[in-house]
């Protein structure tokens, strides 16, 4: 971290860190869906129809 933070800027960066960690285990499967994998459900997928050759993340 950068050392001009204050000790509050710290403390939510940690507190931050810690959230998107724990988070990402929990939801996400990221490891699923490095390898093309999806963690929507059967609903989520037909609500959103097929994506193929479409750009989602910019």
């Amino acid at each position: 971290m950068n050392d001009n933070f204050s000790l509050e800027e710290k403390s939510n960066q940690e507190l931050w860190d810690n959230r998107i960690s724990n988070h990402m285990k929990s939801w996400y499967d990221i490891n699923n869906f490095k390898k093309g994998g999806s963690s929507l459900d059967e609903i989520q997928i037909n609500e959103v129809g097929n994506v193929n050759g479409k750009h989602l993340l910019s």
